[in-house]
This record gives structure tokens, sequence and C-alpha cells, in this order.
């Protein structure tokens, strides 16, 4: 079996694994899926380079920006319970 590779970040001090995958089943079109899923993600690709991390606010009015600071570790932490 071979060994899968996965390349690791640091965010805001924190490690991860980046993962992708897709919200639809390849059998019925992958092509046809991966564009969907491509145009789901432009937007958040958008907010990521155009600003610095710790820069995204859960204030923004970009809706895309508060998804990404809801969706990091650093944000679980400070609101579970």
């Amino acid at each position: 079996m071979m060994a899968m590779r996965y390349k690791t970040f640091a965010i805001s001090r924190v490690p991860f694994i980046s993962v992708m995958s897709r919200n639809a089943w390849p059998g019925v079109n992958a092509i046809d899926s991966i564009k969907l899923y491509g145009r789901q993600l432009l937007p958040i690709f958008r907010v990521l380079i155009s600003k610095d991390i710790d820069q995204l606010s859960i204030d923004a009015k970009d809706y895309y920006e508060r998804i990404l600071v809801r969706s990091s570790y650093e944000y679980f932490l400070r609101t579970k319970n």
C-alpha cells in the first residue's frame, strides 16, 4: 500500500493538514462536480489571497471572511462554552 503524503501548513501558529474533498459523487459526472466545487471555493480563496490571516475579522461585512474566521481553530477555542 502506498503511503499518503499531506502538505502541512501553520496558520495562526496552529498546524493543520490540508485536505480537499468534494460534495458530489464522482460517478455521476466527475468533471461537472469538480467545476462546481471550484466555483464554490473561489470566493473563499479570494479572501485568503487578499488578506493576511491576522487581518480576518468576525465583524467583517464579507460573508466569506466571517466563514473563515468561524472555521478557525482559534475561534473554536475562544467560543467553546
